[in-house]
């Protein structure tokens, strides 16, 4: 997220009722483990843990579904 840290906290507490929101600075262990290049970033992870896509447009993702388990 960029901006002010009350915009970022703003925008967290937004996101954080539909997904988990990872915080971290634009060189962090997160990022660099997915080799993210921009941000903000999107990921849809499955059940397992996989990240299974990635966009900087959450709408370009597919539409999750349900885990069953």
């Amino acid at each position: 997220m960029h901006g002010t840290d009350e915009e970022a906290r703003e925008q967290v507490a937004a996101l954080s009722e539909v997904a988990h929101v990872v915080v971290e600075p634009g060189d962090g262990p997160l990022g660099e483990a997915f080799d993210i290049t921009g941000y903000p970033v999107f990921g849809l992870i499955t059940v397992d843990g996989t990240l299974s896509a990635t966009a900087f447009d959450p709408g370009r993702l597919p539409a999750p579904s349900k885990a069953t388990v």
